[in-house]
């Protein structure tokens, strides 16, 4: 069983990583990890408290632009494992799985770039075959881009299958208590790092209001994050539906591009649009980015376009161009793109690309905001808050999410396709409404998450003569609630703002102090 369970773990984190590099289902998410390494290992409750202490950790964090940063869901997903096999209770297996996941999350930046310059070369492999005709030989070449990736996550954590239960259980044997309680309490300290960064991205002078708001909701009133997020809702609403009003422009007729030569069919066009949302960034590299899987994607489709080699040739190199946006919204310019080929050929390929080009930059800037920052971070959020719990609920409820998204990027390709540039250049101030309205809501839910996640507890009593006055509950929490927490939250975002530490200087400083302050029993593990 155990072997199985290996060799089951080993096969999801490299598709982990083929969906973070294109579907986007979100299974490479700690607590999506958790999910499913909790099933795999059969100790649901342990994987999700893991999962969703990572999941805090990685609020905010995310690869925008080809960045590569820590890998905290290859991080859960090896700290599960190895604390499921080594401990039998919860606390000791926060201490394990962040002791274990911590340095493999790390090890996931030097492997992403890694990933990243080696497909440099299958790119250049893949143009130099097309340009040589061997168009088979070129779709083939394509698929090294997805296994170097996938063994970017594999290779690691079979290491840890391996060798992880011996090491630890080794290591747990001689470790003092003090050690362990240290890891523990850095563990109920690292999510501030995941707020601050979405703080950094997010309009908080703009909406501080909302950010006080959902702090005083959840520290003063103990709302639960779920009815934070209603509240936040119910005003992001409001907003949404006032300014919509009033920048409404008056009705205009219809207009949809007329193709006089359609040879496209909607097979055709639904093969390409799942093409390149698989590939999208699982070719990605330092040179062209997502260049290479526009290419696979719309390739079926533009050959029925040009059933000459020469023509056919000279639009794949037109799209081997640098391309990289948000892949949500490449749905959206990739349709409209292949509905302009469509019609005029190469007469095309130089409004293609200018059209590409142009757009692709404002719509990542509203795509980022919304599908990589706000919507995580709002659902992440409450799936990580019922995952502390042992509650997988929030991350089932986060994968249907998922998949229900996943039928609706098809449609965005449908309506690129069928509306044609036309459509792109029409969304700018509804989407721009949209974001200020997501913006509102995941500040009301961060505001809340400082109280409710960041967890740091003095151990110090003070005692004159026989009255002895425990500091965190009788001097600090009736300053205010959470006041460690806030000062905290407040002094990291000062340091990452002034650009004074790097995030990963200050993750193993919190680690450090975390440690210094368990041996002196300044700090205790939260309740």
């Amino acid at each position: 069983m155990a072997i199985i369970q290996g060799i089951l773990v080993i096969l999801f984190s490299a598709w982990m990583v083929l969906d973070q590099q294109g579907l986007v289902l979100t299974t490479w998410f700690p607590i999506m990890a958790a999910l499913f390494v909790g099933l795999i290992m059969g100790d649901m409750k342990t994987a999700m408290v893991i999962g969703g202490t990572f999941q805090l950790m990685a609020l905010g964090v995310a690869n925008i632009g080809g960045s590569s940063v820590p890998n905290w869901g290859l991080a859960s997903l090896v700290g599960i494992y190895v604390a499921i096999r080594t401990t039998h209770n919860i606390a000791d297996a926060k201490a394990v799985a962040l002791a274990v996941g911590v340095p493999v999350g790390m090890l996931g930046i030097q492997l992403d770039v890694i990933a990243k310059l080696l497909n440099t070369y299958v790119t250049h492999a893949a143009q130099k075959a097309m340009n040589e005709g061997k168009f088979k030989k070129m779709n083939r070449i394509f698929w090294i881009g997805p296994l170097i990736f996938s063994l970017s996550t594999a290779l690691p954590t079979a290491l840890c299958v391996i060798f992880g239960k011996q090491i630890v259980s080794q290591i747990l044997a001689v470790v003092p208590k003090w050690f362990t309680n240290g890891l523990s309490i850095a563990g109920s300290l690292l999510p501030v790092v995941g707020i601050v960064l979405l703080l950094q991205v997010m309009p908080v002078k703009k909406y501080l209001s909302m950010l006080i708001l959902g702090y005083v909701l959840s520290g003063y009133l103990n709302m639960p994050i779920l009815g934070v997020s209603l509240v936040g809702l119910a005003i992001a609403y409001y907003y949404f539906t006032t300014n919509m009003e009033k920048s409404a422009a008056p009705a205009t007729k219809k207009t949809e591009m007329i193709l006089m030569n359609k040879v496209l069919t909607k097979k055709d066009i639904r093969q390409a649009a799942f093409r390149y949302m698989f590939m999208a960034c699982n070719t990605f590299n330092y040179e062209n980015q997502q260049g290479p899987a526009v290419v696979f994607g719309l390739n079926k489709a533009l050959r029925k376009i040009y059933p000459n080699d020469e023509d056919y040739k000279a639009s794949l190199n037109n799209h081997f161009k640098y391309f990289n946006t948000t892949t949500w919204m490449g749905n959206l310019l990739l349709g409209a793109s292949l509905a302009m080929e469509e019609k005029d050929g190469t007469n095309s390929l130089e409004a293609v690309q200018s059209f590409k080009t142009g757009m692709m930059g404002p719509l990542a800037g509203i795509g980022d905001t919304l599908v990589w920052v706000l919507y995580p971070t709002i659902i992440g959020s409450i799936s990580a808050y019922m995952g502390l719990q042992g509650n997988p609920t929030g991350a089932i409820i986060w994968l249907l999410l998922n998949i229900f998204f996943l039928f609706f990027r098809f449609k965005l390709f449908d309506i690129g396709y069928d509306s044609g540039l036309k459509l792109v250049t029409a969304l700018g101030d509804k989407l721009s409404v949209f974001t200020e309205a997501a913006s509102i809501m995941g500040l009301t839910v961060v505001g809340a998450l400082i109280p409710s996640v960041v967890k740091m507890q003095v151990a110090l009593v003070f005692q004159t003569g026989k009255v002895k006055m425990p500091i965190q509950t009788q001097i600090l929490d009736q300053i205010m609630p959470a006041l460690l927490p806030v000062l905290l939250t407040f002094g990291i975002y000062k340091l990452i703002s002034g650009k004074k530490l790097t995030v990963i200087q200050i993750i193993f400083g919190l680690i450090i102090v975390s440690l210094i302050c368990s041996y002196f029993g300044i700090l205790k593990v939260p309740a």
